[in-house]
C-alpha cells in the first residue's frame, strides 16, 4: 500500500488510479455502477448487475386502449395504482401487474368530474385522492369513483393572494393528514387534515450561500443603484417535486433539477415532524445532514451536439418496508438506490432519448418498488418497465440489513460471497470489517476497514490491537523510556557542566534558540544580521514538502488519501504560495505604516516562525499512525504548535518592523485583508478568462455549424 502511494506520488505526482476503480460516466448505456464514500470526492465504482429486466408492461399486455400521459404510481402493500392522466381514468394493478379494476368515471352529485392534466395520485384503504395541477384542486373519491370532496387553494395569511394553487403530488399519513406539493411553490408542502383543512406549509429547502455569494451580495450593496434594484434577480430555494410517506409516517421529498453546476445537495430529505431533514451520512467519524449530501452523479457531462450539460433531474422517490430508498432521475433515466444512511447501494439504467434497447426509457415519470420488484413508468411511452433484482443485490441488501441490525456475525458469510463476485463493494469491506471486529480479529478487520475506507471501525480495531500490544510488551518499554529519560538528564548536567557547544555554526545556532530565547534571537536577526536567507528557504520548502507528505503519509485514522483527486501540486505550492503573499503583502502594508522591515528580514522572521509547524507535522506523521482518534494529543500538540508559531512570528514582525503590539496586530489584520482581496482578484480574473474561452469557444462553434 505505501509502495504504490510511493509510486503514485513520484511518477505522476497526484494522477493515478485506484486499484478497483472504474469509470463511469452519466450517460453510459445501462451500467451498474456504485459510489465509494470517505474520499474528498465521491467515486464511481463499477459492480455486478444488480437488476435485470423483468419485463415491460403496456395497454397490449393488458388488453385495453392506449395509455395516455401517465403520470403516477402508487403501491398500497397490496394492489398497484396508475394514473393514466390523458385518459382521465385510473387503472389498479395486483401484484402480479395484471388489472383488477379501472376507475374511468369520476362523478360528483350527479356530474361528471375529468381529471385530465392530473399528476399524482394516493389510496387509502377506502379513499383516492388526486392532484390535479390544471384545474388547482384535489379530488376525494371512493373505489368507485364517487367524489366526496374537492380541495382547492386554501384561505390562509401564510399563502400570498397570487399564489396560484397548482397542486401535484400528494401523500396521506396513517392520521389522514394529507401532504401536497405545489408547481411553482417554494414554501414547502401544503397539510390539511382528515377533513380537508388547511393546517400550515411543511418542510420548505432553504437557499445554500457560499462565501462567493456573499461577497456579490456585499458588493451588490456597495454598488446598488435603482436600475441594478430594477434588474436584480432573487434567489429562491429549490421547489419539492413529489414526496412519499413510509410505514411509519415519516416524510420524503425530492427536489427536481440541479444547478448550472450540475448538482444540488440535498435532493433526498426524511422530513421529521417539525420538517427538519433527519437522513444523515458518516463522514469520517462524524454523522452529518444529508442536506449538503449529493444523491446525484457526480460528473455530469457535456452533450456533444449542444455542447451544454445536460442537467440531472430526480423526479419521483420511494421507500420499501426495510427502508430502501429508490430515486429515479428523468435526464438519464437512472434508478438510484440509497439505505437510510446514504450508502449507495446501485445505480442502473439509460435513457437516450429513443429507447432503442429494453429498460432503456424516453420520459421516465414515476418509480414504485413491490415486492423487491423496482417499476419505473414512462409517460411517453405508456409503458411500465419492471426491474427484478438479481442475487448478487439481494445479497447485499440482506447483509446491509444484518450489518445495520448489529448482527455482525451472521452477516459475514454473506458479505463474503458478496466479495467473491465483486471487488468492488465498498459495503462489502466495512461490513466484513465490522464483523472482524466482532470475532476478534482486529488486524483483518483492520484490513478491511481501511480498504473499505472505514476509519471509525478502524480506529475501534486499532485500540484493541495496541491494547494487546502495550499489555505483552509494558516492562520492556517502560524500561526503555526510563533509561532514555535518565541519559537525557545526564547530557544535560554534563552539557552545562562542561560547556558542550553542539551547534557550531551561529546561524543555525539563532535559528534553535527562538525556541527558548525569541526576542534575543529576532534582535540578532535585525540588529546583527545573522538570519539566513537559505535556511529559511530550506524550511519553507520543508514546510511545503511536509504538507504534501502529511496528505499521503499521515495514519489512516486521521487522514485518507485519495490519489484520484488528490493533487500534490496545489497543496505543495499553496503553502509556499501563502508564506510568499504574506511576506509580500505585510511589507506593502507595513511600508505604508512607518515598518522599518526589510523585505529579506520580514521573509526570514516569517519562515523561522514556521519551525514548530514543522516540528508538528513531524510529529503528525508519527502519532497518527500510533495514537488513535479518541486521543486529544495530536489536537493538543497542534494547538501548542500553532499558538508557539503565532508567538514567533508576532515576537519577529514587532522586532523587525520596531513595532508595538497594537500596531503589530493592526498592520496584521491589514495585511490578511490584503491577502484575502489579492486572492479574490485572482480568482476573479480566472474565472473572467473562463468565461472568455467559452466566449470565443461559442462563437467558434456557431461559425462551424453556419
Amino acid at each position: 500500500m505505501r509502495t504504490k502511494k510511493l509510486l503514485s506520488f513520484l511518477l505522476c505526482f497526484g494522477f493515478c488510479f485506484g486499484i478497483f476503480t472504474v469509470s463511469v460516466s452519466a450517460d453510459e448505456a445501462f451500467s451498474y455502477y456504485t459510489y465509494w464514500d470517505g474520499y474528498s470526492t465521491k467515486e464511481a465504482y463499477q459492480t455486478k448487475a444488480t437488476y435485470t429486466v423483468k419485463d415491460t408492461i403496456s395497454n397490449d399486455d393488458w388488453g385495453i386502449s392506449a395509455l395516455v400521459q401517465p403520470s403516477d404510481l402508487y403501491y398500497d402493500g397490496e394492489y398497484i395504482y396508475l394514473l393514466d392522466s390523458g385518459n382521465s381514468r385510473i387503472l389498479i394493478l395486483d401484484e402480479e401487474y395484471k388489472i383488477t379494476n379501472q376507475i374511468e368515471n369520476f362523478t360528483q352529485n350527479g356530474e361528471k368530474i375529468e381529471i385530465n392534466g392530473a399528476t399524482g395520485i394516493f389510496a387509502t384503504d377506502d379513499s383516492l385522492y388526486i392532484a390535479n395541477p390544471e384545474l388547482g384542486n384535489i379530488i376525494v373519491s371512493n373505489m368507485s369513483g364517487e367524489v366526496s370532496g374537492v380541495i382547492g387553494k386554501p384561505e390562509s395569511n401564510v399563502i400570498p393572494d397570487d399564489f396560484n394553487f397548482r397542486p401535484s403530488k400528494l401523500v396521506v399519513d396513517s392520521r389522514g393528514f394529507m401532504y401536497v406539493t405545489c408547481e411553482e411553490c417554494y414554501y414547502g408542502a401544503f397539510v390539511f387534515d382528515s377533513d380537508g383543512n388547511f393546517l400550515s406549509l411543511f418542510g420548505s429547502n432553504k437557499v445554500e450561500g457560499t462565501v462567493l455569494d456573499a461577497l456579490q451580495k456585499l458588493w451588490d450593496i456597495i454598488t446598488n443603484n435603482s436600475a441594478k434594484r430594477a434588474n436584480s434577480i432573487q434567489n429562491l430555494p429549490y421547489q419539492f417535486v413529489n414526496i412519499h410517506v413510509d410505514n411509519e409516517d415519516f416524510i420524503y421529498t425530492v427536489t427536481g433539477k440541479a444547478n448550472s453546476y450540475g448538482t444540488v445537495p440535498g435532493q433526498i430529505k426524511k422530513l421529521s415532524p417539525s420538517g427538519a431533514n433527519i437522513l444523515k451520512f458518516k463522514e469520517g467519524y462524524k454523522s452529518q445532514s444529508a442536506s449538503s449530501f449529493d444523491f446525484g452523479d457526480t460528473t455530469i457531462p457535456v452533450d456533444v451536439a449542444t455542447g451544454m450539460k445536460r442537467i440531472l433531474n430526480f423526479v419521483s422517490l420511494t421507500t420499501d418496508e426495510n427502508g430502501y430508498i429508490y430515486a429515479v432521475d428523468r435526464t438519464y433515466g437512472k434508478v438510484f438506490v440509497y439505505d437510510d444512511d446514504c450508502n449507495c447501494i446501485t445505480i442502473f439504467g439509460s435513457s437516450d432519448g429513443s429507447a432503442l434497447f429494453n429498460g432503456t426509457f424516453k420520459y421516465v415519470s414515476d418509480v414504485a418498488v413491490v415486492n423487491g420488484d423496482i417499476l419505473v413508468l414512462d409517460s411517453e411511452l405508456g409503458t411500465v418497465t419492471v426491474f427484478e433484482p438479481t442475487d448478487y443485490v439481494k445479497t447485499i441488501m440482506n447483509a446491509n440489513l444484518l450489518t445495520r441490525g448489529a448482527h455482525y456475525e451472521e452477516a459475514m458469510p454473506l458479505w463474503q460471497e458478496v466479495l467473491a463476485v465483486d471487488k468492488n463493494s465498498q459495503l462489502a469491506y466495512r461490513g466484513l470489517a465490522k464483523s472482524y471486529l466482532k470475532i476478534g480479529d482486529y488486524e483483518k478487520a483492520m484490513e478491511y476497514a481501511q480498504i473499505g475506507v472505514d476509519q471509525d471501525t478502524y480506529s475501534l480495531a486499532y485500540e484493541k490491537v495496541n491494547a494487546k500490544f502495550m499489555s505483552k510488551n509494558f516492562v520492556w518499554i517502560f524500561a526503555l523510556s526510563v533509561i532514555l529519560i535518565i541519559a537525557f538528564i545526564v547530557f544535560a548536567i554534563v552539557k552545562k557542566r562542561k560547556n558542550i557547544v553542539l551547534i557550531k555554526n551561529r546561524r543555525i545556532a539563532v535559528l534553535l534558540s527562538e525556541i527558548l530565547h525569541p526576542f534575543e534571537a529576532f534582535t540578532n536577526i535585525k540588529q546583527k544580521n545573522e538570519g539566513s536567507v537559505l535556511i529559511s528557504t530550506i524550511l519553507l520548502l520543508v514546510f511545503s514538502i511536509m504538507s504534501v507528505f502529511t496528505q499521503i503519509y499521515g495514519g489512516f485514522m486521521y487522514t485518507v488519501f485519495d490519489p484520484k483527486s488528490f493533487n500534490p501540486f496545489i497543496t505543495f505550492f499553496k503553502s509556499l504560495g501563502l508564506v510568499v503573499l504574506w511576506v509580500i503583502v505585510n511589507w506593502g502594508i507595513c511600508t505604508l505604516s512607518l515598518g522599518k522591515g526589510k523585505v529579506k528580514e520580514i521573509y526570514i522572521v516569517t519562515c523561522y516562525a514556521l519551525l514548530p509547524l514543522i516540528v508538528n507535522q513531524f510529529l503528525f506523521m508519527i502519532l497518527s499512525h500510533v495514537i488513535t482518534n479518541e486521543s486529544a494529543a495530536i489536537t493538543i500538540c497542534a494547538a501548542v504548535c500553532y499558538i508557539f508559531a503565532g508567538w514567533l512570528l508576532c515576537i519577529g514582525m514587532m522586532t523587525v518592523h520596531e513595532y508595538s503590539f497594537p500596531k503589530f496586530l493592526g498592520t496584521t489584520i491589514l495585511t490578511v485583508a490584503g491577502m484575502l482581496f489579492i486572492v479574490f482578484v485572482l480568482f476573479m480574473i480566472f474565472i473572467l478568462g473562463q468565461e472568455f474561452v467559452s466566449f470565443v469557444s461559442t462563437i467558434f462553434k456557431e461559425v462551424a455549424y453556419r
